[in-house]
């Protein structure tokens, strides 16, 4: 049956129109960064507001808005300690061409690769870290910007030695970045990364003089605490005892936990095992929790498993097995059933994860907290 001519302009009129309507839906159901932020903000956790934006980023009204979003996701998963993937929604963010989005902070792309490079080497990649390093930022125009990449690029060598002997370089060129003017904006933590790495009390008076305000020598006196913060357990030391500026207790920084010396009271820190300590690294690697050997000092509590699927809390994160083995005598002179496992990175370095299982009521992570252990959830 044929159609008359003008119920054909009607009918393609019609379709037209429906589409139309279908397009509008489509843009009414678009989030703007500041609308997703303010409706992932509302969300019960922070894990349920990452999963939030992680759903409807392809929904974003624009680039900008999509590049914004990434940005907040990323700075919400490095809160919670995911740096793998907070390093990723950096990185993917700084690949937009596009302006910042209305209503939210104004960041760089520059400033972006920065982050991403900070998170990867906060969890021992520093392949990707040298990567991104190597990209546009490094002919930044930006003295602050290439201050960070000459900072960071020295860090991600450090990330990457085996041993002290290996830090040397790394050490002479902070030595020489120390005084330069160009490095001003990062010096603090140059003296910081000096004075850690070497234990020498010149580094920290340098502080103590120029910077005593600065967050950098509050953790060399002991009285700022900050959450743990990976990269430090990653890179060697000429020592490990506690220097002058340290407290008799261990603090929640980064300068005293990455060390992990050895307790002068040996009845709070506990005896170091060393029995333990010569364990292969198989007896403490994922396939090998849930398993009884010898003693089963370091493997996971009994009933752990009843609980589903497993969360638990990091506490450290090491690159020596004995400061592992330290923190573990710590947690559980506290009461807390502290085990580690291994984790080996491309480039062959073993490191060592102490960890605490979430307990039926939930809130394991509160109570070390309380008994003055940061830490995170991981799976």
């Amino acid at each position: 049956m044929k159609v008359p001519f003008a119920r054909k302009i009607a009918f393609a009129a019609f379709s037209i129109l429906l589409s139309s309507l279908s397009f509008a839906a489509g843009k009414a159901s678009s989030f703007t960064a500041a609308q997703l932020r303010e409706k992932a903000l509302k969300q019960d956790s922070v894990q349920e507001g990452i999963s939030f934006i992680q759903e409807h980023l392809e929904e974003c009204a624009s680039p900008a808005d999509k590049r914004s979003s990434l940005h907040f996701l990323g700075t919400l998963q490095e809160q919670l300690g995911i740096y793998s993937e907070a390093s990723r929604s950096y990185a993917k963010a700084a690949a937009i061409a596009a302006g910042d989005a209305a209503g939210v902070e104004k960041v760089s792309s520059e400033q972006l690769v920065l982050d991403a490079v900070r998170c990867c080497l906060n969890s021992g990649d520093w392949e990707n870290a040298d990567s991104y390093l190597n990209s546009a930022v490094r002919s930044s125009r930006d003295k602050k910007v290439l201050a960070f990449v000459n900072l960071y690029s020295v860090w991600s060598a450090l990330c990457r030695a085996q041993s002290y002997a290996e830090a040397s370089d790394s050490i002479e060129i902070l030595a020489a970045y120390a005084s330069m003017e160009s490095m001003e904006s990062v010096r603090p933590a140059v003296l910081f990364t000096l004075w850690f790495l070497t234990d020498k009390k010149i580094y920290s008076e340098a502080l103590r003089k120029n910077y005593p305000d600065s967050a950098e020598y509050a953790l060399i006196k002991g009285s700022a605490q900050i959450a743990n913060v990976p990269f430090w357990y990653f890179v060697p030391r000429s020592v490990y005892p506690k220097s002058g500026f340290a407290e008799t207790e261990y603090t929640d920084s980064p300068a005293e936990n990455a060390a992990a010396p050895a307790k002068a009271d040996s009845k709070a820190a506990g005896k170091s095992n060393s029995k333990t300590d010569e364990k292969s690294s198989a007896e403490n690697s994922p396939q090998a929790e849930g398993k009884t050997s010898g003693s089963g000092k370091n493997l996971p509590p009994a009933g752990a498993e009843v609980l589903g699927a497993r969360v638990r809390y990091q506490v450290g994160f090491f690159g020596v097995k004995k400061n592992a083995q330290d923190l573990i005598d710590r947690l559980k002179a506290k009461g807390f059933d502290a085990y580690c496992f291994t984790e080996t990175r491309s480039s062959g370095k073993t490191y060592y994860v102490v960890v605490v299982d979430e307990n039926k009521a939930g809130n394991i992570s509160q109570k070390l907290k309380d008994a003055g252990f940061d830490n995170y959830p991981v799976k």
